[in-house]
């Protein structure tokens, strides 16, 4: 695949929906569309393009099919835990599919190599932040994907990137994103190793709490699970079929 063409693909799709979404809206307005069925195309139309995407990123790496998914869901529940309103949760919702939109424009044997990156290779992974966050212009959806997109890894204690932004700096439901991403990540079986086992991927979670994850999101995140114990195993062996070894537990 040629990184460069698909993400001129994406963008070319990306102007397409935009001129959708601003003919339903100025036939809304002016009374050619009744509100609510602008309203519901428009609601289709976003969709259509969030999934669009999501099967874009799924193609690059076979390893994260069902992952964006899961994060999704993780984030809104421990989104709703945590109190916020429902736009925001329908913004989480699209940043949890859409948060490695960026990985596209990276070199498919970079995403899948199994032995150790190079900085400089580090450095060309980590760019899939400023990628996708260009690609996701907020114009074209209700809420402001590209910021979370943009933030997602970065830390409670300033380590992550791309502008090593700290604590309240960060968007709260980027915050999110970063605990419920990680916790997917280590679950799930990847190029270069096998899943981590659940006990461990929570005590990890735990033990950076107020270090690289915010601890109230952490302390949420973590009621969601305890309340779910079940469905969330289900969740992964539906999803994410994953081998454990002894040593990772």
């Amino acid at each position: 695949m040629n990184p460069d063409k698909e993400i001129t693909d994406l963008r070319v799709e990306n102007e397409r929906l935009k001129l959708e979404v601003e003919k339903l809206r100025l036939g809304t307005a002016a009374g050619d569309l009744k509100v609510e069925d602008g309203e519901a195309r428009l609601k289709i139309a976003y969709e259509a393009a969030i999934q669009s995407l999501v099967r874009a990123i799924e193609s690059k790496d076979p390893y994260t099919a069902g992952r964006y998914e899961l994060v999704s869901k993780y984030a809104v529940t421990t989104g709703r835990a945590l109190g916020l309103p429902a736009e925001d949760l329908d913004r989480l919702r699209a940043g949890g599919l859409l948060m490695d939109l960026g990985k596209v424009g990276i070199d498919n044997n970079l995403l899948v190599k199994v032995e150790r990156l190079t900085p400089a290779e580090e450095e060309i992974i980590k760019s899939h932040v400023d990628i996708g966050a260009e690609i996701l212009d907020p114009i074209v959806y209700p809420w402001d994907v590209s910021t979370l997109v943009y933030q997602h890894h970065e830390r409670y204690d300033g380590s992550g990137y791309p502008e090593g932004l700290a604590g309240e700096e960060i968007l709260l439901e980027a915050r999110i994103l970063g605990v419920c991403d990680s916790f997917v990540a280590m679950m799930a079986s990847r190029a270069y190793r096998d899943a981590y086992s659940r006990d461990f991927t929570v005590r990890t979670l735990m033990g950076e709490s107020g270090k690289l994850y915010d601890p109230r999101v952490v302390e949420a995140f973590i009621g969601v699970l305890e309340n779910n114990k079940e469905a969330v195993m289900e969740d992964f062996e539906k999803s994410l079929p994953k081998r454990e070894k002894d040593g990772v537990n």
